[in-house]
């Protein structure tokens, strides 16, 4: 299992069952208990995300997303299947069949 956060080089890492969180390659927290380093591990995280703020995307990032998005929904249409059209033959207004 691994985690970071890599504007602040955050890292949550397992090895031979040991759970270390580390910062800039250091280690600040060692625990065997995979829930108290993942608690550990987005509490540093939250105070690392004040310092780093998201970025925002630029406008050639939001036209390429939106032309991704765009082409996965064309491709999404062209690769559904129609429905299945019923057959009329399989019923009748008599009660034999």
């Amino acid at each position: 299992m691994k985690m970071s956060f890599i504007p602040g080089q955050l890292e949550l890492a397992s090895k031979d069952g040991v759970f270390s969180v580390s910062v800039e390659g250091r280690e600040v927290f060692s625990t065997p208990s995979q829930k108290t380093a993942i608690a550990k591990f987005k509490e540093i995280r939250r105070g690392m995300e004040q310092s780093f703020p998201p970025r925002r995307p630029s406008a050639e990032d939001e036209k390429v997303s939106l032309q991704r998005m765009m082409t996965d929904v064309a491709v999404d249409e062209t690769l559904r299947r129609p429905p299945r059209k019923r057959s009329t033959a399989r019923s009748s207004r008599t009660f034999g069949g």
